[in-house]
């Protein structure tokens, strides 16, 4: 198992990689912009291609107070990543909730609350 911290000016992600169970998973918080999205977008590529069978991808957005809306073009990537079998976001019950369950019609992922 390892972990990596991805900082930027407003926001960070904790990115955990392991290999039983086969998961990469991110803990954002803070603001979550195009450049942070672009190096978790490297990183689980990178992962990705190290990967023989099937891994899920979990991301736990309940400490982002911001998104950048572009976003949602690099994570509706994710789901071509190789053998990737379930993308999951945590998310904080009520509005940030609702909205996601929104995008993940875009990005193909599986949104569950904390509760």
């Amino acid at each position: 198992m390892t972990t990596t911290t991805l900082t930027r000016r407003w926001g960070s992600a904790t990115i955990t990689e392991s290999d039983d169970p086969a998961e990469f998973s991110v803990r954002a918080q803070g603001y979550v912009g195009l450049r942070l999205i672009r190096a978790d977008y490297a990183a689980a590529k990178r992962y990705a291609r190290n990967r023989t069978g099937p891994w899920t991808y979990t991301v736990d957005v309940r400490a982002v107070t911001l998104p950048n809306p572009l976003n949602i073009v690099y994570l509706s990537r994710l789901r071509r990543l190789p053998h990737i079998a379930r993308y999951r976001v945590i998310a904080a019950p009520g509005m940030q909730y609702r909205l996601l369950r929104l995008a993940a019609v875009f990005v193909g992922a599986t949104v569950i609350t904390d509760e």
